[in-house]
Formats: structure tokens, sequence, C-alpha cells
């Protein structure tokens, strides 16, 4: 018994498994239930982490967010309100939040949503496309002060003076079909504001990279949120040799499929926590096509003065109702992470309480800086809904990877003699080799424990620690029964050729 209780002490445990920790989380519903009023949900329902279905949105929502959902199908509204915070955020220029940590942060805000074919992915092109049009009309006037300047640039002869690049080529909307050069050209002529990419495929993002199979893209998603310095140092005078502050928010759809093979080799590097996830449901077969409503003129002048309020704000943005709600939202994962004793979750957790934070801060400054009265329940349900989405898509595989890399750094195997008791019998090294998962064939390590003096048989299935002092005097009797053995040998070869030199 006492070997038995060793062994499971010894035995290689992570963390729970996840059903254990859905029942713990079931039991922890029940109890909360108990404490609320009927049909009212309590503050810390678990039941959404496990759900098959995302989150649902909040009935009340923020006015603003209100405004961009109106000609929006139903189906399509949650999927909508994450892809639009990266246009939105793209408006700030200069415009810092402290986190609870006294940290200060920029919009840094990356979305992607990840839905079946057919879905109706494209049901954010067109909330994105009005938020988007300030910037793009002036990308289109800067595009064309530049283009100007190049067709100046190509005509001129070669004694004349090479006109100089115009000051201020702002252009914030780029395509992700670009080089490394213009990328980091952009970014320096942008001043710190943000740099725009909305992508149909998540793999046109590979086109920003460009040493292949280098994970560049995959790099300049982290110091993208991190807002850590990215460029290029070239010889030539005519290369572009900068090094900026990397400002990048950016929208990208792709399948279910395909995004998790996308980010199959870096779930533990960075990337996915700082990204911000949804999806679109799968509608039941012969459901009705979701009716949009009107795109028009009165749907952008409804947006201005949001998008006006985001363009006017600078500097350091203070709301102690938004630190309230950071404060908030960290100790419900943290209170979800111990619960549940879930190390993937806990990872995730770090980010996707700023991610969310943020957005509730965007909202808050596109608000006229008031903050709305259902701002704190659509954060909180931003935040459930982000990591939903992440432990749906990624959860069992970043498992998967964490338990592969706790093995791989383990310390070297246990003595597996010591693991015994001074007598044991054959069945006793299998049920120990089976504890260990390692193979159970052992006779042929059986008989090296004996060769080397660390056992002694007994009977047919029955062994022997042997002590050091025994062990010891037996390897030397061995050794001297081998050095015996090659006298003997070496002696009777010296006779051999004794006497064939006689016969020569």
């Amino acid at each position: 018994f006492t070997r038995i209780v060793g062994d499971a002490c010894r035995a290689k445990t992570h963390c729970q498994s996840r059903k254990l920790s859905m029942a713990l989380a079931n039991l922890y519903t029940r109890q909360r239930s108990d404490s609320v009023s009927a049909g009212t949900p309590a503050e810390g329902d678990l039941a959404w982490l496990y759900a098959t279905t995302p989150p649902p949105m909040p009935s009340k929502v923020p006015t603003f967010m209100r405004t961009i959902l109106a000609p929006v199908p139903r189906i399509y509204r949650p999927a909508v309100v994450h892809a639009v915070f990266p246009a939105l955020a793209t408006h700030l220029h200069d415009v810092h939040f402290r986190y609870t940590d006294n940290t200060l942060h920029e919009a840094t805000l990356m979305t992607v949503l990840m839905a079946g074919t057919g879905a109706g992915k494209s049901s954010i092109n067109k909330p994105i496309e009005f938020i988007m049009a300030d910037i793009a009309a002036r990308d289109r006037h800067n595009l064309a002060r530049e283009a100007d300047w190049r067709k100046a640039l190509e005509t001129a002869k070669p004694n004349d003076k090479k006109p100089q690049r115009p000051e201020g080529l702002v252009v914030q909307m780029i395509d992700p079909d670009t080089t490394n050069a213009a990328f980091v050209l952009r970014m320096r002529d942008a001043g710190g504001r943000f740099l725009f990419l909305q992508m149909n495929e998540i793999e046109l993002f590979d086109t920003l990279c460009v040493r292949p199979n280098s994970r560049q893209q995959f790099q300049i998603m982290c110091l993208a949120f991190d807002n850590d310095t990215y460029g290029q140092t070239r010889a030539s005078a005519q290369a572009v040799s900068e090094k900026v502050k990397v400002h990048l928010n950016f929208v990208a759809s792709t399948t279910e499929i395909k995004g998790c093979r996308y980010f199959r080799n870096v779930l533990l590097d960075g990337p996915v926590s700082r990204l911000s996830f949804c999806t679109i449901p799968e509608q039941v077969i012969g459901a009705e096509l979701p009716v949009y409503g009107s795109f028009d003129d009165l749907y952008a002048n409804r947006l201005r003065p949001y998008i006006d309020n985001l363009n006017s704000a600078s500097g350091e943005i203070v709301s102690r109702k938004a630190t309230l709600l950071a404060q908030k939202l960290a100790a419900e994962c943290k209170d979800i992470a111990v619960l549940t004793q879930d190390r993937v979750f806990e990872n995730l957790s770090f980010r996707a309480v700023v991610i969310a934070w943020l957005k509730a801060c965007v909202l808050y400054v596109a608000n006229g800086a008031v903050w709305d009265k259902n701002l704190t329940a659509f954060a909180q349900w931003m935040l459930r809904y982000d990591l939903w989405c992440k432990l749906h898509y990624f959860g069992a595989s970043m498992q998967r990877e964490m338990n592969r890399q706790v093995d791989a750094g383990t310390a070297a195997a246990p003595n597996q003699l010591d693991l015994l008791p001074e007598e044991f019998t054959v069945d006793d090294v299998v049920a120990m080799r089976i504890s260990l998962h390692s193979n159970i064939r052992v006779d042929p390590m059986l008989r090296k424990w004996v060769e080397r003096g660390k056992v002694e048989r007994v009977d047919k299935t029955q062994y022997r620690k042997l002590s050091h002092e025994k062990a010891t005097a037996k390897k030397k009797a061995a050794a001297d029964r081998k050095s015996k053995k090659n006298s003997e040998q070496n002696m009777e070869t010296d006779n051999n050729n004794t006497l064939n030199d006689k016969q020569l």
C-alpha cells in the first residue's frame, strides 16, 4: 500500500482535467444561483465557460455601439462588435490609458473573425467602411500626392534637381501586400498614428514577411500589442533605414480550420493571447437569409459625432470607472482560474482583460468622456466572449503543447530501483513500470541489475536489493573473476606462441 501511494504521489500531474474543472464549475454555479433572484444570472456564473456556443450579447448595449449595430442583422452583431474596434482605435493618436499596474497602454486592438464557409463573414465590411471613411478620404489625397511625386521623379532629366518627397504623407490604411521597407516607411510617415489592415484571409498577413519561414508576421503582432520598436538598417543612401514604434491595428477573417492551422505552431508564443477572436454561429439548415438595414448618409451622420470625439482626443485619458472595471474583470478571471485550476485559462485571461478594458476605454472616449451606464456589463461580456472563442478554438491544443513542454523540461527519470521495496517480485517491477508509463519488458533490466550487483536473485520470481557493502563486494568479486579469466587467457596465449616458436 505504501508503494502504491508513493507511485501516485510521483505521477506527473500538470493541471486538473477539463471534466473535473467542468464539474467544479457546475457545482459552483448551482451554489451561486441560490444567492440571486430567479431569472437573474449570477455574477460568478461559469456556465458560459463550458457552453457549446459563445455567451449571448446583452440586450442593453452602449449608445454608440447601438448606433453601429442598427443596420446589422442580429446573428452577426457579436462578430461586428469585436471587428469594429480596431477601426475605431485607429482614429486615436497619442492617446494613452493607464492600467491598474500603472503602465500606459495605447489602444492596440487586433481582431480575427473565425467562422465557417458561408457563415456571413462579410457582415463586418460595411460598418468598418463607414467608420474608416474619413481616414480613407485623407489617404486617397495623400496617395495622389505621392503618385504625383513619383511621376515627377521619373520624368526628371538626369541633370535636373530631383524633387523632394512631400511631407505629411500619412497613409494609415495599407495593403497587406506591402514590402518590409514600405511598411517601415508608412509607420514613419504616420508619426505615431495607427496603421490599419483589413484582410479577407488571415494568410494575407504573411505577405508582410520578406524572409520565408521567419515567422516575422507573428513577431509584428506581438510588437504591435507591446508598442515595441521595429525597423531595418540598410547601407544604401536610397534605401529605407528606420527604426520606429509599431502602431498597427488589423481585422482578419478566416475559416475555423484555416485559423486553427495558421496559429498551431505559435500557440504558446504570444500572438493568440494578444489578439481578440470572434465567430458567427452556424445556422440551421434552411434558415432564413438575414436582412440588413440601410448603410446610407443618415447612418454616416449618426456615427460622425463619435468619430470626431476619437479624432480630437489626445494625451492620457483618466477614468476612475475604467480603472474599477479593469480591477473587476481581473478579479473575476482570477477567481475562475483558482476555481478551475486551468493554467491555459489563466494565461489567456491576463491580456484578455487588458483588451476588454481597452475596448471600454475606446467607447468611453467616443462617447465624449462620459461613462455609459451599460458599458461595464458590456465590457464584461466582451471579455467572456473573447475568452470563450480562444478556449474553444485553441484551448485543447494549448493544453497539449503545455503538457509536452512540461514533460520535456522535467528532471531526469527517477531511479527505478529506489521505487521498489527491499524484496520484490517480477510483478512488482511490472507495476512500477506501468505507473511510470514505461515499457513493461523487465527481463533485460533485471539481468543488468544482477550483473551489476544491484540485486540478487532469490528464486525464480523473487529478488532482493543488495546493500552498498554487498554490492561493492560482489562487484569486486566479479572484477577479480574477470581479471583472473583474462590472465589465464593471456597465459594460454603466451604458451601457444612459445610452442609455435619452438616448432619453427
